[in-house]
């Protein structure tokens, strides 16, 4: 189950983290390689490396957070610090009528590109635009911040390039089953300090 609530991972506290890739590489005899690439998108993850953490408010936050959820039986939403917010992300060509749209993000290096679907967007932050051949509009409609599929409220011009701005989450849920926190053996001089570390990992499909 997907929880809409977002945790916050910083950047306060500190973290770290980023995309990850499944490839499997073969080496041969002659040294060259064959690399089979195992997963369409990547996957991101995320560490808190909590070191002397004395803010009790979010640590209550973060062991409520881990109880309701599970550890990681629910999944919930996060923000990437390093990529949350979209802007004038081409939608492609838009469809006949008033069908929905998909938001995503593109990644380019040279002459290739990677299409990410955005599924959790802040869906108060997000515009979309038509371009009518005078400039882009912005399109009246709403967004499902569950899916990221925005439904326009009157029909598309078809065929008329499409923009979006706005900001959005990534899906996680806790990868340990145990929430690890420790109080230093020095705590007594210095008052309460939690340290620890809590690992997310990114989920599809939920």
């Amino acid at each position: 189950m997907f929880i809409d609530v977002e945790l916050s991972i910083g950047p306060s506290f500190g973290w770290q983290g980023g995309p990850g890739a499944k490839v499997r590489v073969l080496t041969l005899r002659n040294q060259h390689e064959r690399r089979n690439i195992e997963q369409d998108l990547p996957r991101h993850s995320f560490s808190l490396p909590f070191r002397k953490i004395r803010n009790t408010d979010y640590l209550a936050k973060l062991k409520n957070a881990f109880a309701v959820c599970h550890g990681p039986g629910h999944s919930f939403k996060v923000r990437d610090w390093s990529d949350y917010q979209a802007t004038a992300e081409a939608l492609g060509a838009a469809p006949s009528g008033t069908t929905a749209v998909q938001l995503a993000r593109t990644y380019s290096f040279g002459t290739q590109t990677l299409v990410r679907p955005i599924t959790k967007p802040d869906a108060t932050s997000v515009v979309v635009y038509q371009n009518t051949g005078s400039g882009p509009v912005a399109k009246p409609g709403t967004v499902d911040p569950l899916t990221g599929l925005f439904t326009p409220s009157t029909a598309w011009t078809a065929g008329a390039a499409l923009t979006w701005t706005g900001r959005f989450f990534v899906p996680v849920r806790f990868v340990n089953e145990t929430l690890p926190m420790s109080i230093p053996s020095n705590y007594g001089s210095e008052g309460l300090a939690i340290e620890g570390s809590v690992d997310l990992i990114e989920v599809f499909g939920e």
